[in-house]
């Protein structure tokens, strides 16, 4: 399944808009890298939060499922903090289970998850706030614009 720039953005704005009206007032954004980092900046520029970090996890070789694991953790400062965690899509919700345990550990006063795209049929646990729920097929791949193909080329 391909994500174009158009349904990307109106699911971000829908996401972005669920934050918006919720008490939960971010000051932190957490990336979950790297498929993330381009969620999260528009998140980012949308909410007005200048403070990104990232926090970059593994899930998936090519296109298979793999066990979420940390890569690499650029968190700092998030005590006290409002930590809106941004991905680019929730498949099982694993990813987030294990970016929150990494988070809780910096003591953040509140941590709430985002992703525009939620895999409906997998979906174990949503997030607080997303954008669209996509029903695909169990072999489907969802591509975003930033994906590229075999070719190298980025999706239109």
């Amino acid at each position: 399944m391909i994500i174009g720039w158009d349904r990307f953005n109106r699911a971000v704005n829908k996401t972005v808009e669920s934050v918006e009206s919720s008490p939960f007032c971010p000051n932190t954004i957490v990336a979950v890298g790297i498929s993330g980092l381009i969620p999260a900046t528009i998140v980012a520029k949308k909410l007005r939060c200048k403070d990104v970090q990232i926090l970059v996890v593994e899930s998936y070789s090519g296109k298979q499922r793999l066990q979420p694991r940390l890569v690499s953790l650029g968190l700092t400062a998030l005590a006290g903090k409002q930590v809106l965690c941004v991905d680019d899509i929730v498949a099982t919700g694993e990813t987030f289970e294990l970016v929150r345990q990494q988070i809780l550990k910096h003591k953040p006063q509140a941590v709430k998850f985002a992703a525009p795209i939620i895999s409906k049929r997998i979906c174990k646990t949503y997030p607080d706030f997303w954008g669209e729920a996509v029903m695909r097929t169990k072999n489907d791949f969802i591509r975003f614009p930033w994906d590229e193909e075999g070719n190298g080329k980025l999706i239109p």
